[in-house]
């Protein structure tokens, strides 16, 4: 600053002037409210005050380019002061956060700053690196902990931070059907349940794969997952011979074959199946009834249950007279489903699609005890057409909604598959017929669980 030296300037123009008043008769009139350090830079008549000042101190110090501290000032640049310059209008020097904006300030809003100006005195941005008000971070970009909105990160916040790794951000939705809980992208097997996606559950690499199993030698007895993220569960694909109770019909020889698992399965060659059997020479019923099936983790509210399986089935006329019409001989199979100790009921009247017919009565037979039991209930009769599957299988698939009434939820299920004959059942001997394709072949026998729609 120039303040001092100008002073002294002043002072020895002030002492010229005493110099020449002696011969000028100079009075102190001429010197009052110049600066002075002594009475005698003032001339005849003045002072030198304690402001520094000849006579009276002048009302406006400010501007004067002296820097009168003992007034306050801490600079004084004359006309030069502003309040955009180095030494502002008032002669106090220019700082960031005194409001106003100086030189290399963008801004000014006090020291402590605005939502629009740092207290640095910088505009106010995320992304610059400092944390303004009403940011929660600033890391000059998308980092780990901070957001490029300058939040702090985690998941959840509805903002997606890939230096976080997140793959996405469902917010407080908790999850949606492309995003986890977890922000990570959805995909069924990536082993986190998300129920938007429609997922029932998820173990990841732990999920079963159905084709696999049916290919494959193993019997699943207990809840599972598959890799579309249904629930499982129960399975057979007659590998395990304890799983059903077999019950040949009542009054057969011991040697009566009933249900036996047969390696002869043209949709997993090699792997065995369920057959019913022979047809016997009497009236009976031969019938398969699965273990107890756990279903207590069934939640009808969310989830809804299907029984499937594959299967063929071939009831001809055996021994029949000419003339009698198909079937008259009552042979036929059956389906019931429902809970430990409940009186499963018969199928319900389904679509024709589902390649259900009543069962006959057994025309030929007249006598007492003669006729087929399952006369005329719902069942697989004559033989499949509808083959969806090679070798002549074919899908069925029942909705358990069907059988709600008959199956308590919170305890265990049971599986029941009977082939009900007359008394004209017997094939063996027959023209033109293989017994060993008469009956009912089953394999594949699954309850999953599903969301609607």
């Amino acid at each position: 600053m120039t303040q001092t030296p100008l002073r002294h300037v002043l002072f020895f123009l002030i002492g010229a002037g005493l110099a020449a008043a002696t011969s000028s008769c100079f009075n102190g009139s001429d010197a009052s409210g110049l600066p002075c350090e002594n009475d005698a830079q003032c001339g005849g008549g003045q002072s030198c005050n304690a402001d520094g000042y000849c006579g009276t101190t002048p009302a406006e110090l400010c501007g004067n380019g002296l820097v009168d501290s003992s007034h306050g000032e801490e600079c004084d640049d004359g006309e030069a002061n502003a309040d955009a310059a180095a030494c502002k209008s008032d002669c106090t020097l220019q700082v960031c956060g005194d409001g106003v904006v100086g030189l290399d300030e963008a801004c000014d809003d006090g020291p402590d700053g605005s939502a629009t100006c740092t207290p640095t005195c910088t505009s106010a941005s995320c992304g610059n690196g400092v944390v303004d008000p009403g940011e929660e971070c600033d890391r000059g970009g998308e980092t780990e902990d901070c957001t490029v909105d300058c939040t702090i990160s985690s998941c959840g916040d509805g903002i997606t931070n890939a230096a976080a790794g997140e793959d996405c951000d469902p917010g407080e939705e908790e999850e949606t059907a492309a995003c986890n809980i977890d922000c990570t992208a959805q995909a069924c097997g990536d082993g986190v349940l998300n129920e938007a996606a429609g997922e029932l559950c998820d173990e990841g690499v732990d999920n079963l794969d159905i084709d696999e199993l049916v290919m494959g030698n193993d019997d699943i007895d207990e809840l599972s997952c598959t890799i579309d993220c249904e629930r499982l569960y129960f399975y057979n694909g007659a590998n395990n011979n304890t799983s059903f109770m077999k019950m040949p019909p009542e009054g057969n020889p011991d040697n009566f074959q009933s249900w036996n698992a047969e390696v002869n399965n043209d949709i997993s060659p090699g792997n065995p199946l369920w057959w019913s059997g022979p047809s016997p020479e009497i009236a009976g019923i031969a019938a398969m009834q699965s273990l107890p099936i756990d279903l207590s983790e069934f939640d009808p509210d969310v989830e809804e249950l299907y029984l499937l399986f594959r299967h063929r089935w071939y009831y001809p006329n055996c021994t029949m007279p000419p003339g009698y019409p198909a079937n008259s001989n009552g042979d036929g199979g059956n389906l019931k489903i429902g809970g430990v100790g409940m009186v499963p009921p018969a199928l319900p009247k389904m679509d024709e699609a589902y390649g259900l017919t009543d069962i006959g009565d057994g025309t030929y037979c007249q006598g007492a005890g003669e006729g087929n039991p399952l006369a005329g209930q719902r069942g697989y009769t004559q033989q499949n057409v509808a083959a969806d599957l090679p070798g002549g299988w074919q899908s069925a698939v029942y909705d358990l909604q069907d059988f709600m009434t008959s199956i308590d939820f919170d305890d265990d299920a049971v599986i029941i598959f009977e082939a009900g004959f007359d008394c004209s059942g017997d094939c063996v001997g027959d023209a033109g017929v293989d017994e060993t394709t008469v009956g009912w072949y089953i394999d594949d026998i699954m309850i999953i669980g599903q969301r609607p729609g």
